[in-house]
């Protein structure tokens, strides 16, 4: 088995590549079965990287799966040139 900070590298490095693939992050029982670790050992790698700033991890309720909020990385589209401000400018077509 790695060490845990290699196997919570991998399971960041999972959430980052599940999110730009998919635009959503996997369900945590999900992420479980596929590094082969039970559902209490993923919620303390999630914990640990949470403490290392990495993540956050919000409790939604008994019988809920916490929300993961991946933090570090910007995700967005990329703008180019300049975006107006102010009054609208109409198109008119030329007599």
């Amino acid at each position: 088995m790695p060490p845990r900070p290699v196997k919570q590298l991998q399971i960041l490095e999972a959430l980052h590549a599940a999110l730009a693939r998919h635009g959503r992050l996997p369900e945590l029982a999900e992420l479980a079965r596929r590094f082969e670790i039970s559902y209490p050992t993923l919620r303390e790698h999630l914990r640990a990287l949470e403490a290392k700033g990495k993540l956050r991890v919000e409790g939604r309720g008994p019988g809920r799966s916490p929300r993961v909020t991946l933090l570090g990385r910007v995700a967005g589209v990329p703008l180019f040139g300049e975006i107006a401000a102010g009054v609208p400018v109409g198109s008119y077509p030329e007599p």
